[in-house]
């Protein structure tokens, strides 16, 4: 269950990145970051549930659920987002060119 959690969060950061990729915005967007925190977290709660439960298995096992939530949390929160600005820094990601003169006049028509 959390390799397949945390696919789905990197996953999410990932296409979110590629969508925004040509513009000056930021490397993810911020809903993307909140909804996958929301949705972290609202799995570390279930997983935590595990733990008021009186039998020592079922209660390590939801603390080490909650654990592993949270670490694929933080590294698709954390770690994602800086591999990316690594690699669009290194491919020499150039920013978007200025607008000509025509260009500027026709933008401010629309």
């Amino acid at each position: 269950m959390l390799i397949g959690a945390s696919a789905e969060f990197g996953l999410n950061v990932m296409l979110r990145h590629l969508e925004g990729r040509g513009g000056h915005g930021p490397i993810v967007a911020r809903s993307t970051v909140m909804a996958v925190a929301l949705n972290g977290c609202l799995a570390m709660i279930e997983f935590g549930s595990l733990m008021i439960a009186s039998n020592r298995g079922i209660f390590s096992l939801g603390l080490l659920l909650t654990i592993g939530a949270g670490c694929n949390l933080v590294a698709s929160l954390v770690v994602l987002p800086v591999v990316l600005r690594l690699m669009s820094h290194r491919a020499g990601r150039r920013p978007a060119r200025p607008l000509a003169a025509a260009d500027q006049r026709r933008a401010r028509l629309m």
